[in-house]
Parts: structure tokens; C-alpha cells; sequence
């Protein structure tokens, strides 16, 4: 894994991520918007350029499980509650 230290890094590291610091918060942000209907949107947030990496890296992860079992973010495998 790189270390991460910069905008760029995490904008290499994720190339369909927006990524930016946060001007009053102190956090460091991204999106994944969807392009498709096929494509989920994803939000991420850290306290560092590294941080908002591995955040990102959870989240594609927990889409990527989820697509492959067919549950919905959030929710149960019964789609009933929250996991």
C-alpha cells in the first residue's frame, strides 16, 4: 500500500473519486458520484489525505461485497434493518 500524503496521491490512488479538504471542518472529503443508473453513489471522509484513502477503500469494499451478495447498504440481508 502507498503512503498517501497529498490531494494528488488519493486523486491517483482513486481516479473516479472527488476529493477535497474541507475549509471549516478540518476534514478531508470525497465523492463517488454515479455516471449510470449501475453505479452507486459513495461518500467518504477522513482526518487525513490517508484516512479519506482508506475510507474510500471501506467503502468501495462494502459496495463490492454487497453487490456480490445482493444486499443494499445499510441494511440487513432480509433488506429489514440496519447490519
Amino acid at each position: 500500500m502507498n503512503d498517501i500524503e497529498t490531494q494528488a496521491d488519493v486523486e491517483r490512488e482513486w481516479p473516479g473519486w472527488r476529493v477535497w479538504a474541507g475549509s471549516t471542518d478540518g476534514m478531508f472529503h470525497g465523492v463517488r458520484s454515479s455516471e449510470t443508473e449501475r453505479c452507486a453513489a459513495l461518500t467518504a471522509d477522513g482526518e487525513s489525505w490517508q484516512d479519506l484513502s482508506d475510507e474510500i477503500r471501506r467503502s468501495e469494499s462494502k459496495l463490492a461485497q454487497n453487490l456480490y451478495t445482493g444486499t443494499r447498504l445499510g441494511l440487513s440481508p432480509d433488506g429489514r434493518g440496519s447490519l
